[in-house]
């Protein structure tokens, strides 16, 4: 018999087992510590790191930097009526989705369609528009109308206008009046004024009690979840200061009538930020009519508003078959009007074509070109 020093046969023995338990004992503590890494990096992003109202004013300032999203509005109201008039009972539900594309303002780009219902007693009805626009011209469509009681269209009406793309085609040069009223992308690319504006917005701290919910999923984006009351007092000095930065004078009478009528409604809500994008993606709550007066209507409208793709193209579809709408037929209805106000008045003795806006309009040069679809 042959014989091993002992060293030899405990080693022999004892070292793949000692081995294997390592192993294991390994892949355990490697099982640990990978998910204790995935947990921290989830809590890490589901739980912010900045206070309530320090993510909502970043959300907020990065609104003005976007060139480009999509949006979605849903508009929900169940109204009464002021006590003793009617209607005494009015509900609504309008759906608006789009998108709008401002990166290039000589080039812009805007869907939006409008679906919505509505009742007033026992007369109601139903719609849809849809309306898109590129550099060339502005499409809309009455693809829906129905109306019921008395409010019912006439049949002529509906034939020629309801279910027919209108075109109307954009003067050249319009489209640089859009360059100075739109306030997108950074500083540098705002008018002082609207600078002024924009710092008064995102300091402006419009809701309070601001309390963190949770995480929720906002058009593909998990984002911070918060709930929200609306600031009456920081929304009414936003709005005298925002006037007073564009040169206009507020006195204590208009704050008086803005506060009054502050006053007819409260709104409670939640707003949600991306936690990857950084922006104020999701609004929702209830305006409350008070109804402090019996002459004043009480009810609740609930609006949501939601937003994504932020600064990604914006593609419009030009309807085919699209009838450029007869600007020139409307401009002839308007001057007839205007020559019928120009009348004075027997019972008042004064002209009230003063009383009648310049409604001129110059139309186009009747010149069409074919809009584009979206990006080149």
């Amino acid at each position: 018999m042959t014989h091993f020093p002992r060293v030899y046969i405990i080693d022999r023995t004892f070292y793949p087992l000692f081995f294997h338990m390592q192993s294991k004992t390994f892949l355990k503590l490697s099982v640990v510590v990978a998910a204790s890494a995935i947990f921290l990096a989830g809590c890490q992003q589901g739980q912010p790191s900045k206070s309530p109202e320090e993510v909502l004013k970043g959300g907020m300032a990065k609104l003005f930097s976007l060139s480009s999203y999509n949006f979605d509005i849903a508009i929900k109201g169940d109204l009464n009526g002021p006590t003793g008039e009617k209607p005494a009972k009015v509900g609504f539900n309008v759906s608006m989705n789009g998108g709008l594309d401002v990166k290039d303002v000589q080039d812009p780009k805007f869907n939006l369609l409008i679906d919505g219902s509505g009742n007033a007693d026992e007369q109601g009805g139903a719609g849809t528009f849809e309306m898109r626009l590129n550099k060339d011209a502005l499409f809309a469509d009455l693809s829906k109308l129905q109306l019921q009681g008395e409010a019912a269209l006439p049949k002529e009406f509906t034939d020629n206008y309801v279910g027919k793309w209108w075109k109307l085609s954009i003067p050249p040069g319009s489209l640089k009046d859009l360059s100075t009223s739109v306030p997108q992308g950074d500083d540098s690319k705002l008018t002082p004024e609207q600078k002024k504006v924009k710092d008064l917005f995102v300091n402006g701290k419009f809701f309070k009690d601001l309390a963190y919910v949770g995480n929720d999923d906002v058009k593909g984006e998990q984002s911070y979840h918060y709930r929200a009351t609306f600031d009456k007092d920081a929304f009414s000095t936003f709005i005298k200061q925002a006037a007073e930065s564009e040169g206009k004078t507020v006195s204590d009478q208009d704050m008086k009538q803005l506060n009054d009528s502050m006053k007819k409604f409260d709104f409670a809500g939640d707003v949600w930020v991306g936690i990857t994008s950084g922006v104020l993606n999701q609004l929702s709550g209830d305006f409350k009519l008070t109804n402090v007066a019996p002459a004043e209507p009480g009810g609740t409208i609930n609006v949501r508003v939601s937003l994504w793709g932020f600064n990604q193209p914006v593609m419009v579809t030009v309807p085919t078959g699209a009838v450029e709408f007869p600007v020139q037929q409307l401009l002839e209805g308007m001057s007839l009007t205007s020559d019928l106000n120009a009348i004075p008045s027997t019972e008042q003795g004064i002209d009230n074509s003063s009383l009648i806006p310049d409604m001129s309009i110059q139309p186009s040069d009747g010149s069409s070109q074919e809009g584009t679809t979206g990006y080149e």
